[in-house]
């Protein structure tokens, strides 16, 4: 969904409701969001690798019950939650401190994001989206090479063949 708030597809929506200068308030708005949500996301993240590094313990032809209490005993005394966390909140933070809004869009999990950055647009409701799709179809049709497509494209890692 954020990939909806890449700063090219905010420029062209900005300018199409003749408000290009609303672009980087919408912007500077999602950074600003962001930077109050630092701690719930640090807080996820870290919650997410002590989920991976907890599946990353494996049977390994372990002989009885205790053997098994032992080795994953073991394992979680591996797991510095608290160093996880705080790893998580300097990364978040040093985004923060940049401004580096493809950073924020990357990382930040906000569910209607792309309303809220519409609405700072003064687009109301679903008619960001409706402008939006409009906009992709028409390049569809028209064949478009430099367009919003390829614009949101352009954020996307590529996928070999």
């Amino acid at each position: 969904e954020n990939l909806l708030c890449v700063p090219e597809i905010l420029q062209a929506a900005a300018k199409a409701h003749n408000s290009p200068e609303k672009a980087n308030e919408a912007m500077n708005f999602a950074i600003a969001e962001f930077k109050n949500d630092v701690h719930r996301h640090a807080v996820a993240f870290a919650y997410r690798n002590v989920h991976f590094q907890l599946g990353r313990f494996e049977e390994i032809k372990r002989r009885d019950r205790a053997d098994l209490v032992a080795d994953f005993t073991e394992h979680v005394g591996t797991i510095d939650v608290g160093t996880l966390h705080d790893k998580e909140m300097q990364r978040l933070n040093d985004i923060v401190a940049k401004a580096d809004y493809m950073q924020v869009l990357q990382v930040f999990n906000r569910k209607g994001l792309v309303n809220q950055l519409a609405e700072k647009l003064g687009y109301k409701s679903d008619a960001f989206l409706t402008w939006l799709f409009g906009e992709l179809e028409k390049e569809r049709r028209q064949k478009a090479k430099n367009g919003l497509l390829s614009a949101i494209r352009s954020h996307l890692p590529a996928i070999p063949s």
